[in-house]
Formats: C-alpha cells, structure tokens, sequence
C-alpha cells in the first residue's frame, strides 16, 4: 500500500512567490494608470494568499492497481490515475478521473518523506513502461 498525503511544501511556495513578484514586476513596468496598477496588484496578492492556503489532499494505492483520493476531510474516493501523471525528480503530478470530475494531486519533493516519493516515482515510470510495451506492436 502507497498513501500519499503531502504538507506544505517550501518548493511549491517559493516558485508561486517567484511567479508572483514577476507578474508584479510586469504590472509596475506596464504603461497603464496608477489605478489600475494598484487594482492588479491587489487582485494577484489576493490570488496568491488563496494559492497558499488551499486544504492537502492525498492518494492512496492499494497495491491491486485501485487507486483512491483522499480528501481533507480524511474520506477516500475510489479514482482511476491517468495516463498524463507525471514523475520528475522535482515533483509529480498525479491526474486521476473520479465519479465528479478530474482531480490533481501535486507531490513535490519536500513534501512527503524520502521513501515514499521514490516508491511514487518508480510505480509511475513502472506503469509508463508496461503502457510503452503494450503498445509497441501497434502501427497508428
């Protein structure tokens, strides 16, 4: 069994303040009224406070092939993960398809301990490798 069930993570805050101070930065060099300079500038602190204060979720594998999203309320939502997941060394990105739409799951590095993120990585590229192989004898 696999759960996954990040904390805040200083990657994911660090990059979204990086962005932040950009699109401030291109605010504040952009020939448009002090009013409306303002205005956007407000707007984006606002969106950037929502970003950081959003509920955790999670993922559960059961190690059968069922994959569950956990929510923050701790319930379990039985999910199908899909083929756009993605694993890098610095976060994964896991899509799954539920009965009440698309839900995303970031994982960064930092924000699950070392073991689980490698077991999350190579179940990922596992799994990619099996859809390669599968599919290799077909001409599209």
């Amino acid at each position: 069994m696999l759960t996954v069930e990040p904390t805040p993570s200083r990657i994911h805050s660090l990059a979204v303040h990086a962005v932040g101070l950009l699109a401030c930065y291109g605010i504040w060099i952009a020939d448009v009224p002090l009013l409306v300079r303002l205005g956007f500038t407000l707007c984006l602190a606002g969106y950037l406070v929502f970003l950081q204060g959003g509920p955790g979720i999670g993922a559960r594998f059961d190690g059968a092939g069922a994959w569950s999203v956990i929510s923050s309320g701790g319930e379990a939502i039985p999910a199908k993960l899909r083929g756009s997941s993605f694993a890098s060394s610095l976060c994964v990105v896991l899509h799954f398809s539920t009965e009440s739409g698309r839900v995303v799951v970031p994982v960064f590095r930092d924000s699950v301990d070392a073991e689980t993120y490698r077991r999350l990585r190579v179940h990922l590229r596992c799994r990619a490798m099996s859809h390669q192989s599968r599919n290799a004898g077909q001409l599209h």
